[in-house]
């Protein structure tokens, strides 16, 4: 039998999680490593992957679900055994540990019946240790100083748009969360290490957890029925520790100065906006929270053991952030045929509207016939 089969498209392939970026100038496993006499760690990043995109085709493939986190934008020390980092008057300055962004949400597919949901955005990576971050073993900091350090959690990405249709249409995304953020000079990971700070001078070091992303729009029907619902605005991620977060051992720190450090939390998405229809307008989707931030210099966790002696812990800052704004729900809005060509356009459908036009109008419904 001689045919044809054309214009037609198959699933798109799912995308990869991200990788994290560790130890942006040294990664230190089961091994020793002095610092010492004026010697510095400078300028590094630490930078997690994103995650891989979805590949495009009836529906579009998925992103990678997982945004890769930066840990240690200086130093990163790690290991089975019992690796031991000492820093005897140096400097770690300008170093950054960067959560990668979260992907958008690809948009949903249309179809003559119903639209597809938008896909939720990926959510934004964590970033821990501007200077340096420590899972294992012990770290000594002498006679230092740790400057402009930062740590930064990767933006939640934005949810995809809802699928137009002739009649069901897809709801907006909801909006990736974005990534934490802990200890913008140093941090300590759940594990148990001992970490010791003398007579080092900790400045100018700042945390931000990454802005939670914007709800997708939903789709809007081309003819008669509901608009679909907004997405939900993602979570601002919180942020603890300008200077340094310990999350398990035992740190002490004597004769040293804490200053000028900041942590901020990050922003909830806005949510999505509702489908218009020539009825009844879709629900505007809900703000995002802020998970708020802590510890404008140190931020302690529940397993931490923490020590301070002869020191100064002053003039540092801790900010939350505001929530996302909800939308509101749209009017219902006259309705043209201008709509049915653009989603038949989505769905690949070839029509002759010199002279076909006015009948599908018609059959549809709209109120300009």
């Amino acid at each position: 039998m001689a045919g044809t089969v054309a214009g037609l498209t198959g699933a798109g392939g799912n995308g990869s999680s991200g990788e994290n970026g560790l130890g942006g100038g040294l990664y230190v496993s089961n091994s020793t490593v002095d610092i010492i006499n004026g010697s510095s760690v400078t300028n590094n990043q630490a930078n997690g992957g994103q995650a891989g995109t979805g590949g495009t085709g009836s529906p579009n493939g998925s992103h990678g679900s997982i945004s890769g986190s930066g840990h240690g934008g200086g130093i990163y020390q790690a290991g089975g055994g019992s690796p031991i980092t000492t820093i005897t008057g140096g400097t770690l300055s300008s170093n950054s540990a960067n959560g990668a962004i979260g992907l958008n949400g690809q948009n949903g597919a249309s179809g003559a019946t119903s639209g597809s949901p938008g896909p939720d955005g990926v959510n934004g990576g964590e970033a821990r240790g501007g200077a340096i971050y420590t899972t294992s073993g012990t770290v000594n900091v002498t006679n230092s100083t740790l400057e402009s350090n930062s740590a930064s959690g990767g933006l939640g990405g934005s949810g995809g748009t809802g699928g137009i249709s002739f009649g069901t249409v897809g709801a907006g995304g909801n909006g990736g969360n974005g990534g934490m953020a802990l200890g913008g000079g140093l941090g300590v990971g759940t594990t148990a290490v001992a970490v010791n700070i003398t007579s080092t001078v900790v400045r100018s070091n700042s945390m931000t957890g990454g802005n939670g992303g914007s709800g997708g729009s939903a789709g809007t029907p081309s003819g008669a029925g509901q608009g679909g619902n907004g997405g939900t605005g993602g979570l601002g991620a919180f942020a603890s520790g300008g200077e340094l977060y310990a999350d398990n051992g035992s740190v002490t720190i004597s004769g040293s100065t804490f200053d000028l450090n900041t942590s901020t939390g990050g922003t909830g998405g806005n949510g999505g906006q509702g489908g218009d229809s020539l009825e009844t307008g879709g629900n505007g989707g809900a703000g995002g929270n802020s998970d708020g931030a802590d510890g404008g210099g140190i931020g302690a966790g529940g397993n931490a053991n923490l020590t301070v002696s002869d020191s100064t812990i002053a003039t540092n800052t801790v900010a939350g952030a505001n929530g996302g704004t909800g939308r509101a729900e749209p009017e219902a809005t006259p309705g043209t045929s201008r709509q049915v060509p653009e989603v038949l356009a989505a769905m690949a459908v070839q029509v002759d509207w010199a002279a076909k036009g006015p009948a599908v109008v018609c059959w549809l419904k709209v109120p300009a016939c």
